[in-house]
């Protein structure tokens, strides 16, 4: 039982630890914050100036 438990302490701990990682750092490099969520054409058009 004591095993059981230690063994899902740990678990829990690293599952903790991988969701609190931010993937899109690893994904777009130091600039993902700069990301934009858009919607529709207009908005396109208007970033492309």
């Amino acid at each position: 039982m004591r095993k059981i438990i230690c063994i899902f302490v740990l678990l829990n701990g690293f599952a903790q630890a991988l969701f609190a990682y931010d993937f899109r750092q690893v994904v777009f490099g130091n600039s993902y914050e700069q990301i934009k969520e858009i919607e529709g054409e207009a908005q396109i058009e208007k970033l492309r100036g």
